[in-house]
């Protein structure tokens, strides 16, 4: 029993590298497309993943054709064209059925900030993060398999740790300045409306005051008006 709670209690920690790489394309394409770009799952230092990883699942914007992609052997990457930066999902699976998978989610970066155009300085733009992930209660699969694949301790200066600058395409700066314009009418009518409505309310308090002051000063249409009550008559004024 004892033996059995010192291993329910054992923790490893392993990393993954999470990374993009952007390369601008030499002119706009014809669908309007700024870079091809890879999205990638690897070990650090390119150490080999295979012995605990089983596949990767990579949940791109809705736009794009099939965009949930499973990568079931190495490398674990995908690539596609585009224009625009958003968050890419990335979900690892392991060699373990019963470990839980875990969820991520990587910018995909476009434009490094000394960018000068919509297609980037020049050069490839690589984004990469280290993720550290805990495994408890570890099954003797899951520990087999971390102890035929060793993990380095060594974690070098990744690519890309510097600021990004989000500089919109000409697709994007034009969607933007409709988004801009559209706004601007918005903001026009909503204080269209609101004047108008404040001009009605002032209206129909004036209305009120003048209905108010002619039934003060108007006699009730029931004086000297005589009603028969059980055959008998009766005037209501004095």
């Amino acid at each position: 029993h004892a033996c059995l709670l010192m291993s329910r209690r054992e923790r490893i920690v392993r990393t993954l590298v999470r990374g993009s790489e952007a390369i601008p394309l030499p002119q706009l394409s014809p669908e309007g497309f700024t870079h091809t770009w890879r999205c990638f799952v690897e070990g650090v230092n390119n150490e080999d993943i295979t012995g605990w990883v089983s596949q990767v699942t990579f949940t791109l914007d809705p736009s794009f054709a099939e965009p949930v992609r499973v990568i079931r052997a190495p490398p674990f990457e995908i690539t596609e064209r585009g224009w625009g930066e958003f968050d890419i999902g990335i979900t690892v699976h392991f060699v373990e059925p019963k470990e839980k998978a875990r969820e991520f989610f990587h910018p995909l970066k476009l434009r490094h900030v000394r960018a000068r155009n919509s297609r980037g300085a020049g050069g490839n733009i690589k984004y990469c993060v280290y993720e550290d992930m805990e495994f408890t209660n570890i099954t003797p699969r899951l520990r087999a398999a971390f102890d035929s694949n060793p993990q380095t301790t060594d974690r070098p200066q990744l690519p890309g740790q510097t600021d990004f600058l989000e500089i919109p395409s000409v697709a994007e700066k034009e969607s933007l300045d409709v988004l801009d314009a559209a706004q601007r009418q918005v903001r026009q009518h909503i204080n269209q409306v609101l004047a108008s409505y404040q001009r009605t309310v002032a209206e129909c308090d004036a209305l009120k005051k003048e209905l108010a002051e002619l039934e003060e000063n108007q006699p009730s249409p029931f004086t000297n008006v005589t009603f028969k009550a059980y055959g008998k008559s009766k005037n209501t004024t004095n």
